[in-house]
């Protein structure tokens, strides 16, 4: 992990703030953050781990509003089943989504007393990390991409602008202290 954290540097462009292989280039960097984040629902499965009798709950896509169904019936499927969770992990990789619905999902991940991971491979952008910062013990080995709230209007006002950052930043913290997490982040 340590050698490939040195091939990496940080990155600030258009509010955004993430970790890039130093030769990629910033066309690459732009068209791989877009393509990242599409606005597909998540697959929410719960997989066998090759020999032993252990599952993984693994979301993949974009967290949207019917993903939170279906997190919670793969929950209740595993809970019914007795299924043994591997490293007692949901393991995550997100192409972002809606923050609402990822820390509502994230209050599961939390109260269902279980841990996160991000595989070396996978990627935890922008509402995922709500998802990440929610486990009782966050193994966070794959990219973390963040950016600044995007509002998606052509029609708003500077002071509804305002009013939108104020509650998604008081939400956000109060989300963040909730999960024993720094304000930092």
């Amino acid at each position: 992990l340590l050698a490939s954290l040195t091939t990496l540097r940080p990155s600030r462009t258009f509010g955004c703030v993430f970790f890039k292989p130093a030769h990629m280039t910033f066309k690459a960097l732009v068209t791989s953050l877009v393509l990242s984040t599409s606005l597909a629902h998540a697959d929410v499965t719960l997989q066998p781990v090759q020999g032993t009798s252990a599952h993984t709950i693994k979301i993949t896509g974009s967290v949207l509003g019917k993903d939170l169904e279906k997190f919670q019936q793969v929950l209740e499927t595993d809970a019914l089943k007795g299924f043994k969770l591997h490293m007692n992990a949901i393991q995550l990789d997100l192409g972002g989504g809606d923050p609402a619905v990822a820390r509502t999902m994230g209050r599961l991940i939390r109260a269902n007393k279980l841990n996160t991971f991000v595989a070396p491979s996978d990627r935890c952008v922008s509402a995922c990390i709500y998802l990440a910062i929610a486990g009782m013990e966050r193994m966070i080995y794959g990219s973390v991409l963040l950016h600044r709230l995007m509002l998606i209007s052509e029609d708003l006002s500077e002071e509804t602008i305002r009013q939108a950052i104020k509650v998604h930043r008081q939400e956000s913290e109060q989300y963040i202290a909730e999960m024993d997490g720094s304000a930092l982040l």
